[in-house]
């Protein structure tokens, strides 16, 4: 009787190595070909990686295409249930100098927006979009057929500017506006705002 089972367990090694030592190399084919699919059906993520020290979760280089990739085909039917093809978050619970997303470009465009029928780049926050330019320009906008720059408000300002002293102009929700100093309109004519004081 023992000599049977150990006659079947001898029989069953040989066997289960040929069905898994294919999957394997298969596996590592496509793991060193770049064509690891791991789909799966499941609310959480196929792929998690978690690094417990100071390096990156993941890091994605590309010398000819993308970097990073992300897309969702879900339909949404409202803000409320809206799905991202990528997402940031900052966690941290203590400092205010983290971010969601960061963008970095040596010679083109840190952060770039695109959308053919919606909204190319949406800020929600304290403060929606800063831009800041250390050389050029901080915010530019360029249209063809819309408006360059469009702003909505209910309460506060449409617009508001500061110099280094302080306030500059500003125009409000009913399209009021206040201007210190000169407004130059064209060929460097310009009008002295009155004085306020």
């Amino acid at each position: 009787m023992i000599k049977s089972r150990w006659l079947i367990v001898l029989l069953a090694i040989p066997i289960c190595l040929a069905v898994v030592l294919p999957i394997y190399a298969e596996r590592a084919h496509l793991a060193s070909a770049g064509g690891v699919d791991p789909s799966c059906i499941s609310s959480s993520p196929c792929i998690e990686y978690d690094n417990n020290s100071t390096g990156q979760g993941m890091k994605g280089v590309s010398l000819q295409g993308n970097g990073v990739t992300g897309w969702t085909e879900y339909k949404s039917t409202s803000s409320s249930n809206s799905k991202y093809g990528v997402v940031g978050n900052d966690q941290s619970i203590s400092g205010a100098f983290d971010g969601g997303v960061l963008g970095k470009s040596v010679r083109g465009t840190g952060v770039s927006g695109v959308s053919t029928n919606g909204i190319g780049l949406l800020g929600m926050a304290g403060t929606g979009v800063t831009a800041a330019g250390s050389s050029g320009t901080g915010v530019e906008g360029d249209s063809t057929t819309g408006a360059a720059i469009l702003a909505h408000t209910s309460v506060g300002y449409l617009f508001y500017g500061l110099g280094p002293t302080g306030q500059v102009f500003y125009v409000d929700q009913a399209g009021d506006s206040v201007l210190d100093g000169f407004l130059f309109v064209h060929d460097g004519v310009g009008v002295q705002a009155p004085d306020r004081g």
